[in-house]
């Protein structure tokens, strides 16, 4: 958290306005370290690592001139948009997480074809992509995460969601896309 810096304030701020839970902060130090400039090989740009057609859907204005993913506000505040959409399509944070990591159409596709809609039961049965499988339990490892856990104001999410050894039944997947 460290190297949040002067953005830190400004992530809270635009994540607590949205109605994201705040620990999802750590998902900008998992993309890029907090660094507004960042690039993946695959092309993804900014602190939250959007791809262009994504950024596009977030209303992030991308040019010769000008590239919104790199701006930290205005980012910031369209992965929050795009994390609460993920809420409401998978109904759980954990899911959101790894779709935000592997896109929708991964996390969906390993849901309808196991029939659970829970991280760790995709996790168990080996249907995500290796990094995503290890991108949510990299925040159960961050030495910042205890911290986090043992807050009562930031993550009533977490309690809700089902933890590694807690048995989950099999659903229904959505049928939307």
């Amino acid at each position: 958290m460290a190297r949040s810096g002067r953005y830190e304030d400004m992530i809270r701020r635009v994540l607590r306005e949205e109605g994201v839970p705040q620990d999802l902060i750590y998902l900008a130090q998992a993309e890029s370290g907090f660094h507004p400039v960042a690039v993946s090989r695959a092309g993804a740009r900014g602190m939250w690592q959007f791809m262009g057609s994504r950024a596009a859907g977030y209303g992030l204005e991308r040019n010769w001139w000008v590239d919104d993913r790199q701006d930290p506000e205005k980012a910031t505040r369209a992965a929050a948009h795009h994390l609460k959409d993920l809420y409401k399509e998978f109904g759980d944070w954990y899911l959101a997480m790894a779709a935000y990591n592997s896109g929708p159409g991964t996390v969906q596709s390993a849901v309808k074809r196991t029939g659970y809609a829970d991280f760790w039961e995709l996790y168990n049965r080996d249907v995500l992509p290796k990094e995503t499988r290890n991108y949510v339990p990299s925040f159960w490892l961050s030495p910042s995460w205890p911290r986090i856990r043992r807050s009562t104001d930031s993550t009533p999410w977490l309690r809700k969601s089902r933890s590694p050894t807690t048995r989950s039944r099999s659903i229904t997947p959505s049928t939307s896309a």
